[in-house]
């Protein structure tokens, strides 16, 4: 049996390479030819990631077991199979865990996810095992309720963390609760198990273990499934927009927050964000500058050189982020050959060139959108949006001119998803935007990553996404564009940092 389970590693192992190297280039239609998203993201929201956590967790138990259900001869070691199963729960954990969650999160998930392997392995080991059951039954006992006490410590801390502590609603809700009864109906298996096997040491019932091993592995398959979805708090204050010739109004509650001037959309979409990640906007303020705005424009500028475009028009205005970005693209086109003229509104273009850069606010960038779209002669390769300017305010929907946005991030990742999703239930009039999603990852105190690498994403009409990663991508009432979905239109672009 020991040959067996190691066969069976071997293959789960090779399995998986050819999985973490070929899912990225089929998981996601959108990002085939592009690849925006890592392994991870798709081991995390795919079909196939969730069946190859299910099948390695129970095979990693099944290996840890042999500590106290020796198979083989007495002079063979068990630390070998239990070495070989923490590292597959090790394994797990790492692509479980989100990205920039910290060391303490990754290692009260890799408890949680060790104690659900012993729980599992010791329950499979009593189902298979035909000689001395009750005497291994005996053994386990102890085990199996340390990690059944482990299980339920670390779950309802991650249930406190991947939530921040407010109630749930659609599929993550009706998906936690199932997983929630059937540990409730395995305890119940296990408990009668443990009470048989105290009034008669040798008779345990192989129904009772198996009933619960079928149970645990249904909870396994049923966590599997919820690493795929975005946890989304379904109650909380709702949050108002109001906008007048005055600015923007934001409320929620007794709480009101009022923005003016050029960029007051841009900000009333940030402080609705930050209320509904329960944050005060005040502490959190909208900010116009962009650290990485000079790499951005480096950036932008080595992308247009390599589409080998010649000419280019910068629409800009006064702000920080807007002045860093244009210097440092106008500099590094020009030395590379490609004609670059700055003006700060779309009534000041005498021609289209072959490409536009936008770098102002929303206010600025909308009206260009509109000229651009009224032009007898649009930008020939396109018109080029800063990370800032993405919100269906600005960009709209699909339209006759093509548009494209640089982000340091995937507007389908399962994050961007439960942030539309809170949009959509509690802030229907409040607009998504980079900025919207800055504010809610920082009410959240969600760890960021810094961008190394920046990607264009375009507007398009689709309407329809693989049942494994549509969760998260249909939002009514809130999207990045109107009708349409951010699908991929260049590879990952390098930040030089």
């Amino acid at each position: 049996m020991r040959n067996a389970v190691r066969a069976a590693s071997f293959l789960v192992a090779v399995g998986a390479a050819v999985f973490l190297s070929a899912a990225p280039a089929v998981a996601h239609p959108l990002h085939a030819a592009t690849g925006p998203v890592s392994w991870v993201d798709v081991l995390g929201r795919s079909a196939l990631g969730a069946a190859l956590l299910w099948a390695t967790l129970p095979l990693a138990g099944m290996l840890l077991a042999s500590v106290w259900a020796p198979r083989g001869p007495r002079s063979a070691s068990p630390l070998w199979d239990a070495a070989l199963g923490l590292a597959l729960v090790v394994a797990v954990a790492l692509l479980r865990g989100e990205r920039g969650s910290g060391p303490l999160a990754f290692v009260l998930i890799l408890v949680h996810l060790a104690a659900a392997a012993v729980w599992l392995g010791g329950v499979l080991e009593l189902v298979l095992r035909r000689e001395d059951r009750w005497a291994t039954a005996r053994r386990f006992g102890p085990v199996g309720l340390g990690a059944v006490v482990v299980l339920v410590a670390t779950g309802a801390w991650n249930v406190q963390v991947h939530t921040g502590g407010r109630p749930l609603a659609g599929s993550y809700e009706h998906v936690l609760g199932l997983k929630l009864a059937l540990v409730v109906i395995a305890l119940g298996f296990a408990a009668a198990a443990h009470r048989q096997l105290r009034a008669r040491p040798r008779a345990l019932s192989r129904s009772l273990v198996s009933g619960e091993a079928a149970v645990l592995g249904t909870v396994v398959a049923v966590a599997a499934v919820l690493t795929a979805l975005p946890a989304a708090a379904a109650t909380g204050a709702k949050v108002g927009v109001t906008s007048s010739r005055n600015g923007v109004t934001v409320t929620s509650g007794h709480a009101s927050f009022r923005t003016s001037g050029p960029d007051a959309e841009e900000c009333a979409s940030h402080a609705a964000a930050v209320l509904l990640a329960s944050a005060d906007p005040r502490l959190l303020p909208c900010s116009l500058s962009e650290p990485d705005a000079p790499q951005l424009g480096a950036a932008f500028a080595r992308y247009f050189s390599d589409l080998r475009i010649s000419s280019a028009v910068v629409i800009a205005d006064d702000s920080p982020r807007s002045r860093a970005m244009t210097e440092r693209f106008v500099s590094d086109a020009r030395t590379r050959g490609i004609a670059v003229d700055v003006v700060h509104a779309a009534s000041e273009v005498h021609s289209w060139s072959d490409a536009a850069v936008v770098t102002s606010g929303w206010a600025t960038a909308k009206d260009v959108v509109s000229a651009i779209e009224a032009a007898p002669a649009p930008p020939v390769r396109g018109v080029f949006l800063a990370p800032w300017l993405l919100s269906s305010e600005v960009i709209g929907g699909p339209g006759r001119v093509q548009l494209a946005v640089a982000l340091p991030f995937d507007p389908s990742a399962s994050t961007a998803g439960a942030y539309l999703d809170q949009l959509a239930r509690r802030a229907p009039r409040a607009k998504a935007s980079t900025a919207g999603l800055e504010g809610w990852l920082a009410g959240r105190r969600t760890p960021t990553q810094t961008a190394t690498a920046i990607q264009f994403f375009t507007p398009a009409r689709i309407a329809f996404l693989p049942p494994s990663l549509s969760e998260g991508h249909e939002h009514a009432g809130a999207g990045w564009v109107d009708g349409g979905q951010m699908a991929a239109v260049s590879g990952l672009v390098r930040l030089d940092l």
